[in-house]
Formats: C-alpha cells, sequence, structure tokens
C-alpha cells in the first residue's frame, strides 16, 4: 500500500490489467515501472526521465541501483542487433550442481511404456528434494524451455508477438479431460483467448501504445475448430460440453476484437 501511495503521489497511473505495473506519460515522454516482490524494471522513453524516476524511488525507499537490467527472475537478459534473447543456461547448471546431477549422463525419458514397474524396496527418497526438483524444473518449462516438458495428456500452448518478437508464451497441461482433438484444440483456444483479452487490456491502459490498439489475431491450425469457431460446422452429441466454453471464446473474440 505504501509503494501504491508514492508512486501515485508521483503521477504514476497503475494498469488496470496488472496490478503490479505503474506508467507516466507527458510531454512526450513515458516511463513504465514492473514490480515484483522487491525488483523493479524501469523501462523509459530516454535515459534522463529513468534516472529521474530512480531518484525518486531512491528518496523513498531502500533501494540498490543494479544498473541496466542483465539478470531478472533468474533470467538472463542478452541484447543484440535483432532484439533481446532471454537465456536460462546459467540457472540449469545452478540446479544440476545444487541437486548433485551436474555430471549426470542423458537419458531416455520418458520410460517405456511397457516397462515393468515394481514397489520400490530401497531408501525412499528425500520427498522435500524432489518437490525442490520438480519445483525448478516447472519454473524453467515455464519461463524459457517449453520444450523440457513430456505431454502425458491434451496440452494447451500459444505464443504471442509484439513488434517481431515473443511477449507471452506458454505449455500447460489440460485441467479437464477432452474426449477428441477438436475439444482439446477449443480448450488451448479458449486459454489462448483469455490470454489474448488480457494482453490487449494491457496495452491500452498503457499511454504509450498507439490507439486504438487493434485486433489480435490468433492463428489455429485445426480445421475443424475453425468450423466450429465461426458456426460452420454442428458439434456432435458428446461434444456438447464444449458448446459453453466455445461460446465464451467466441463472445470474448466479438467483444474484444481478437
Amino acid at each position: 500500500m505504501r509503494n501504491l501511495t508514492k508512486q501515485t503521489s508521483a503521477g504514476f497511473a497503475v494498469n488496470e490489467a496488472d496490478k503490479c505495473v505503474y506508467y507516466r506519460h507527458g510531454g512526450g515522454e513515458g516511463v513504465i515501472l514492473c514490480l515484483y516482490v522487491d525488483d523493479i524494471l524501469i523501462f523509459g522513453t530516454n535515459l534522463e526521465v529513468i534516472n529521474e524516476v530512480k531518484s525518486f524511488l531512491s528518496q523513498n525507499f531502500d533501494m540498490k541501483d543494479l544498473g541496466v537490467a542483465d539478470v531478472i527472475l533468474n533470467i538472463k537478459l542478452i541484447r543484440g542487433e535483432n532484439g533481446i534473447t532471454l537465456l536460462q543456461s546459467h540457472y540449469v547448471e545452478k540446479i544440476l550442481n545444487r541437486f548433485g546431477y551436474i555430471d549426470s549422463k542423458p537419458s531416455p525419458t520418458p520410460y517405456d511404456p511397457s516397462l515393468l514397474l515394481r514397489k520400490n524396496k530401497r531408501i525412499t527418497r528425500n520427498q522435500l528434494e524432489y518437490s525442490q526438483i520438480i519445483g525448478s524444473l516447472m519454473y524453467l518449462a515455464s519461463a524459457t524451455r517449453p520444450d523440457i516438458s513430456f505431454a502425458i495428456k491434451a496440452t494447451s500452448g500459444y505464443v504471442f508477438t509484439l513488434g517481431g518478437g515473443a511477449v507471452s508464451w506458454r505449455s500447460c497441461k489440460q485441467t479437464i479431460l477432452t474426449r477428441s482433438t477438436m475439444e482439446a484444440e477449443l480448450t488451448a483456444l479458449d486459454t489462448a483467448t483469455v490470454e489474448a483479452k488480457w494482453l490487449r487490456d494491457l496495452l491500452m491502459d498503457l499511454p504509450i501504445v498507439e490507439k486504438p490498439v487493434p485486433a489480435i489475431l490468433i492463428n489455429c491450425d485445426n480445421q475443424t475448430s475453425i468450423l466450429e469457431r465461426t458456426h460452420l460446422c454442428k458439434l456432435d452429441c458428446w461434444s456438447q460440453s464444449m458448446e459453453i466454453l466455445g461460446e465464451s471464446s467466441r463472445k470474448l473474440t466479438k467483444d474484444l476484437g481478437v
């Protein structure tokens, strides 16, 4: 609450789509603050306005200026002529060293489905350590390495780009049971549409973004799902449960220009 009061008193407004994003714009200059716990990323139209904000923050909070962003939340930012690349190779090595797997050799995963599993009669592995390993890998998969995840059931995945670069991406196991490829694709489309709405709301609330915000294009490679979304095909008897989900996605598409 103290953060909110101080920022708003300095002319910052809170982004309605993400309460951890503050922005200030005027006189052709703009600055955006992105907060995550005790980390802050500052984006500005020029260095002068960025230094002004850093001076304001240091006067009101105990703050350590780390300079140009290099590593944030264990994600390394590599700047190049064609944009910014996100890397986590250092985080991978950190995980391997922490849990003693730095010298381990690759092994085929997942196991052969015909493999006969027997009850473990050896010493039970530390469950806390196991959970920490899984959690570390899940963060890696959700941030920059979705390719390390193996699909054990239907998954939803999407990538949104802005200005030629990826700005939002996700690959996750679907939480509902689907009975056909079309239903799985519709579920993925619904997930992507919800994210598209949030991205559009985020951009709509940033004054430095050109208005009106254009419609967000979502591509899908499943023809049956595309036909169903446009009402050119009819759901069969066991797919009626997907109608509510599909209608929700269609409504967002119509109302928000997705």
